[in-house]
């Protein structure tokens, strides 16, 4: 699961800007944004922890040269290699079996 990041508030453009009096004092209404995790500062490392956690889902591993290149291996070898940057992965894989496999299980995640 998503673990959420700070709240975000917003300010409206100046001509919509509202206010409410508190304590003799015009206090501008902000409002709280509802959103997905994507262009929050946390977004980045959710995004990691929660790929991450696919790909050992799935027995993947890491090159130790380069802990962006994923491989899996399975009884007849060498089944797929991902290679992650940031918010990218690029797949290559051993046959469509293995390619609908995964998919299917990328996609329920």
């Amino acid at each position: 699961d998503i673990r959420p990041g700070p709240p975000l508030y917003a300010r409206m453009p100046k001509e919509l800007r509202t206010y409410q009096t508190v304590d003799g004092k015009d206090i501008e209404i902000v409002y709280k944004v509802c959103k997905s995790l994507y262009g929050e500062k946390c977004a980045g490392g959710e995004f990691s922890r929660l790929h991450r956690s696919w790909f050992k889902a799935e027995a993947f591993q890491s090159l130790a040269a380069e802990l962006g290149i994923m491989v899996l291996y399975d009884d007849k070898g060498l089944a797929c290699i991902a290679a992650v940057c940031v918010d990218d992965v690029a797949w290559t894989y051993r046959d469509n079996a293995t390619q609908e496999r995964l998919e299917r299980s990328y996609n329920e995640k």
